[in-house]
């Protein structure tokens, strides 16, 4: 009878540490891939993380090519789908042809994949070019997407101002996060040309983790095409709202030159005003009630020379029109 409970307890013992070992090296393993410089800081040059390793295909695309044609996302026609890209369950059947676009780069996340056409079976091998949107490095919104937790799984720990680096026909284009939010993931009006960004990079991934029922979207515009900005590489100009800003202060600049002469005219009201004060003798109210340019600041001054002036007004108008008494 000892012996089977004494079998039990080895056994019993044996499970603890085996899932002790699983949860350790589970956890040894998350700390690895964990991306610690976004506490502690790092790099984010391009060179800051290697190149990925080349393309291994699996058996079942054994027989597929992969070649590389960077203007192969300007002539497909856009996806046909009614959801975002990332959450792909369904069987896909082997292809006979990948088309390798570039590199993408997160230096703060330590990602490093290739860019592939496509955002189906692709996304086995890389990260997937959602086809029909911008080129890498052109001008509209160009979209991709990444599977989630490899290798977008820290995606939401991206902040305004991380640089994203996408390599392709051998230039650097180095994006800027500005913006991050979730949607559903049927709204696909992600993918539109964003407002106000001439040059604009969209990456998509499932969210929450693990659970994939909405979809992360961090938004970053480009700001450095090697070493030079987007206006300079592409021969545009770098800000060309500059011009129209300069012309609109031109007409801002007359603004003070009107007001100065109005704050001109209306000291001219209470110096008049003040006159009788000088001179109590004077019939000033006579001379200062025709005057058409002063009707609005007489009000303003009323309360200043209507009632401070009375003592002499009866003084001067008791001689009905007559001179005033010699000083």
């Amino acid at each position: 009878m000892k012996k089977p409970k004494k079998f039990r307890f080895t056994i019993a013992r044996i499970l603890v540490i085996a899932g002790l070992v699983v949860f350790l090296s589970a956890m040894a393993y998350e700390a690895y891939q964990y991306p610690w410089s976004t506490i502690f800081g790092g790099s984010q040059a391009e060179d800051a993380v290697p190149d990925p390793t080349p393309i291994v295909l699996d058996k079942e695309d054994a027989g597929a090519d992969i070649v590389d044609e960077p203007e192969a996302s300007v002539s497909p026609t856009p996806e046909a789908t009614a959801n975002l890209p990332g959450d792909e369950t369904e069987a896909v059947d082997p292809l006979s042809q990948y088309v390798q676009l570039g590199i993408l780069k997160i230096p703060k996340l330590k990602v490093s994949q290739y860019i592939l056409e496509g955002t189906k079976r692709q996304m086995r091998y890389g990260v997937g070019h959602v086809t029909g949107t911008a080129a890498v490095g052109q001008a509209g919104n160009c979209a991709i997407a990444g599977h989630r937790p490899y290798p977008f799984r820290y995606l939401d720990k991206l902040v305004s101002g991380d640089s994203i680096i996408l390599k392709a026909d051998d230039h650097v284009y180095t994006y800027t996060v500005y913006d991050s939010f979730a949607v559903l993931p049927n709204e696909t009006w992600v993918l539109n040309t964003v407002d106000g960004e001439p040059y604009a990079l969209t990456l998509i991934t499932c969210t929450p983790y693990m659970v994939s029922s909405h979809r992360l979207i961090v938004r970053a515009r480009l700001t450095d095409v090697d070493g030079m900005t987007p206006g300079a590489f592409y021969g545009t100009p770098a800000e060309p709202s500059s011009p129209a800003a300069e012309e609109t202060t031109l007409p801002e600049a007359t603004e003070p030159a009107l007001s100065v002469e109005e704050e001109t005219i209306s000291p001219s009201a209470p110096q008049v005003s003040e006159e009788p004060s000088s001179a109590a003798g004077l019939p000033v109210p006579e001379e200062i009630s025709p005057s058409p340019d002063s009707a609005y600041s007489g009000e303003e001054t009323a309360g200043e020379g209507a009632f401070s002036e009375p003592s002499a007004a009866p003084e001067t108008g008791s001689t009905d029109g007559g001179e005033p008494p010699a000083a």
